[in-house]
């Protein structure tokens, strides 16, 4: 068969950010059923498909298009193509890098079935440059509504629902429940900390007595932030301001204001130390 009668080989990438993940329209299924419609209407061979589930597109760290660059570089297609620009990227930046730095020094043409942009035609390239300005903006605003949605939630009494969910609690349907397991480490943890045990005892014995938490084993810098964190007495700390939770409490008022004594003295007495280290004489 002639190169000119050979089939256009299409990596399809599709991803699906977590804050869109229940939007009509951006599911996983439904981009890849499109982008496949789309390739059998131009006559177009899907070659591979690579698939970033819950990744945010505003960086490049991403295991699926880290794939699909080694797919470009390597010669794995002819053409990129993604549902709508902004699931290639919603930085301005990384999608111009994208397009220029690396698919068109490899001959690959990049299209976005939403926008009808192809960028082997003048017209396409023309529109890229704004199309990916956009992209950013709606980032900005997303952004924006998520710290928005989490500063309510905390006035609310309600934990913010993202980021690293405390030891002692599982987050479900949007509030955080006892974990009765974990809960008893967080307490035998306070419990040795008000017994003033150094921190670098307290890993050990965790760990020696075989205990682990949902991110592994305990560390210092896991007990140092545990030992002053409110939300063991029920409350949620949002950009400085304590609100009262919903969610149970684990330690009791007197236990928890024991350990910020102790946290005071020992912070009060390694900035004495620290002192004396670089004011002693030589």
């Amino acid at each position: 068969m002639e190169a000119s009668n050979m089939k256009k080989r299409v990596i399809i990438y599709i991803r699906v950010s977590t804050a869109r993940q229940a939007e009509e329209g951006f599911s996983i299924p439904q981009q890849k059923e499109r982008l496949e419609k789309y390739c059998a209407a131009m006559e177009w061979e899907v070659a591979s498909t690579y698939i970033d589930d819950g990744y945010t597109g505003g960086d490049m760290e991403r295991p699926g298009l880290q794939s699909l660059i080694n797919a470009v570089k390597t010669g794995g297609g002819d053409i990129v193509l993604v549902d709508k620009l902004d699931r290639l990227s919603r930085s301005q930046y990384d999608t111009l890098y994208l397009i220029q730095k690396i698919f068109e020094p490899a001959g690959i043409t990049f299209v976005s079935r939403a926008e009808n942009l192809d960028t082997s035609t003048p017209m396409g390239k023309c529109s890229l440059g704004l199309m990916a300005v956009f992209a950013e903006l709606e980032r900005s605003r997303i952004k924006e509504r998520m710290k928005d949605g989490k500063e309510g939630r905390a006035k609310s009494g309600q934990w913010h629902g993202g980021g690293t969910v405390p030891i002692g609690y599982r987050y479900n349907s949007g509030t955080l429940e006892i974990d009765e397991y974990e809960a008893l480490q967080v307490q035998e943890v306070y419990r040795l900390f008000c017994a003033r045990t150094p921190i670098t005892a307290i890993v050990r014995t965790m760990n020696d007595a075989g205990y682990r938490t949902k991110y592994g084993p305990w560390t210092e810098g896991t007990v140092r932030h545990m030992v002053t964190r409110k939300t063991y007495i029920g409350k949620i700390e949002s950009k400085g301001t304590v609100y009262e939770g919903k969610h149970p409490r684990i330690i009791d008022d007197i236990t928890f204001a024991r350990a910020q004594t102790i946290a005071a003295e020992r912070e009060s007495a390694n900035r004495a130390r620290q002192q004396r280290i670089y004011t002693s004489p030589l």
